[in-house]
């Protein structure tokens, strides 16, 4: 192969059902994240980065692909993951900090306060746009599911079976 192949994923979906966050959602209705719940943010999704990956590498397609998922606010993920449990779910703006700390029993303190600091600079600068996907979509054919795609085929929230009050 000639060149190189760099490709630029976004904010990944799998974030929002990872173990630090699905017991919130799944008990209380609360999806905790450090964004703002009306912003639109280009969130994708790592199945849609791993075609992206295949394709680039099966075609020796040299040169750089952003890879922005569909862009969705806060509510609009909440619904949709409310909408596969079949329950209210509530977008909650947290801290920067705060999803740190939620992150340190999991990924240990470097990771947690890296990330802390990576969610401080979006937070400061929530309306840079998202990368173009136009060369990764006809290059490679690239298509990314929207939220409430992934949300369906999440297993954090299909396996899920949610209680309600007993009587």
């Amino acid at each position: 192969m000639d060149g190189v192949t760099v490709l630029q994923p976004t904010l990944y979906l799998e974030n929002l059902a990872a173990p630090w966050a699905v017991p919130r959602i799944v008990d209380d209705g609360v999806l905790a994240y450090p964004l703002p719940d009306d912003v639109a943010f280009p969130w994708v999704a790592t199945d849609d980065v791993a075609v992206a990956v295949e394709r680039a590498t099966t075609q020796e397609a040299p040169g750089w692909f952003a890879l922005p998922g569909i862009a969705a606010t806060g509510r609009e993920i909440a619904d949709a993951i409310g909408a596969v449990l079949g329950r209210a779910v509530r977008w909650q703006t947290i801290r920067p900090d705060e999803y740190g700390d939620m992150l340190r029993p999991h990924l240990g303190d470097h990771a947690a306060d890296g990330v802390a600091a990576v969610y401080r600079n979006l937070a400061a600068t929530p309306s840079v746009p998202a990368p173009d996907p136009a060369l990764a979509r006809e290059a490679l054919d690239w298509v990314p599911r929207d939220a409430a795609a992934w949300a369906r085929q999440a297993p954090a929230f299909t396996h899920v079976v949610v209680a309600g009050p007993c009587r």
